[in-house]
């Protein structure tokens, strides 16, 4: 209902007052491959394939010459940064006028997700598209962003601007090269003088730092949220300080974490109808957890007597079988209680 005749939706409605900002309408596409993932609601997820491909034909329709996105029109907010450069607005540097490489990211990390949405839909040639203009986007991100001296993406064109969010994103597509990545979680983990990502932009740090392996950097980035308690707050921020807001959700990610990264549940299939678990404990030598899944409920129950040997017990719903993965060691699961016992050695 949100949508403009530009094809973007709205980023609040319904309001007296139209906001665009045109990366939400990216999120929102990711939102709705989150729901195709998590959820089985196969028809609503089909009926928000039109608006879906409106979104992305608008931003298709913006790319240059070069396979590089130009700016929007709109606010194109990308995080709240106040450090070491403030970024104006939340807008990385120079994304008002020119190619910036967290946006172009963003966009083709969307892309992949719409394509495996449109090959779930039975539209093969449209996912071969948004995969081949996905590609084509990462060639330019690469040729024009990458900073050879540092072995990082830079956020502008003339590499003066460096940000932890173009590093994530950049990992985070799957369409960078294992030596590439790890130059890029190197500078996350080590470098101090990155656009440090806000509350609401760790989420995609800790994906990153979940797919890269980094579970001690991962578990140190959570003191973020331990420090709101010490300034006496009892809801989560919406930015540094000066903040606007006491009590925004979309610094509320780690409930999401724990159970998805710590635990490590994650569907393996459309509508959850498999489960991959792969624990990344850190120090915590117990998990427990129980997740609403639905065809019931995935329970979990792991120690970890030595840290290199895992034990417990899964159980998942009828009908639903997956895996257990963990320091390279695989056991399937089936539906009901599984007993298990991996060693990484």
């Amino acid at each position: 209902v949100s949508r403009l005749p530009s094809g973007l939706t709205q980023s609040r409605f319904p309001s007296r007052i139209h906001q665009i900002i045109p990366p939400f309408s990216l999120w929102w596409v990711a939102m709705v491959h989150d729901y195709w993932l998590w959820r089985d609601d196969t028809a609503f997820v089909q009926a928000q394939l039109p608006a879906i491909r409106s979104v992305l034909e608008s931003f298709r329709a913006l790319l240059d010459d070069n396979s590089l996105l130009t700016p929007p029109n709109g606010w194109n907010f990308m995080d709240w940064v106040r450090e070491p450069v403030a970024w104006d607005a939340g807008i990385p540097p120079q994304a008002s006028v020119e190619p910036s490489a967290p946006l172009n990211l963003q966009l083709a990390l969307v892309l992949q997700m719409k394509a495996q949405l449109e090959e779930w839909a039975g539209e093969a040639l449209l996912a071969e598209r948004d995969r081949q203009t996905a590609g084509r986007i990462m060639d330019a991100v690469r040729k024009t962003f990458w900073h050879t001296p540092r072995g990082i993406l830079a956020d502008d064109r003339d590499h003066r601007y460096f940000s932890q969010h173009s590093q994530c994103l950049a990992i985070l597509s799957g369409l960078f090269s294992r030596e590439e990545c790890d130059s890029m979680v190197k500078a996350l983990v080590e470098a101090n003088d990155l656009a440090p990502a806000s509350i609401y932009f760790s989420h995609y740090l800790l994906e990153a730092f979940r797919v890269t392996g980094q579970d001690v950097a991962f578990f140190r980035r959570l003191q973020q949220w331990y420090q709101l308690k010490e300034m006496g707050l009892c809801t989560t921020i919406e930015a540094p300080e000066p903040s606007r807001s006491d009590c925004h959700a979309w610094g509320a990610h780690p409930l999401f974490h724990c159970f998805a990264s710590i635990i490590g549940i994650r569907p393996k299939a459309p509508g959850f109808r498999q489960v991959a678990i792969a624990p990344m404990p850190g120090q915590l030598r117990q998990l427990r957890a129980k997740l609403p899944h639905p065809s019931g409920s995935i329970e979990v129950e792991l120690h970890l007597p030595e840290p290199q040997i895992l034990e417990g017990e899964i159980t998942l719903p009828p009908t639903i079988a997956g895996e257990l993965t963990w320091k390279g060691k695989t056991q399937q699961l089936n539906s009901g209680r599984n007993t298990l016992r991996l060693a990484a050695f």
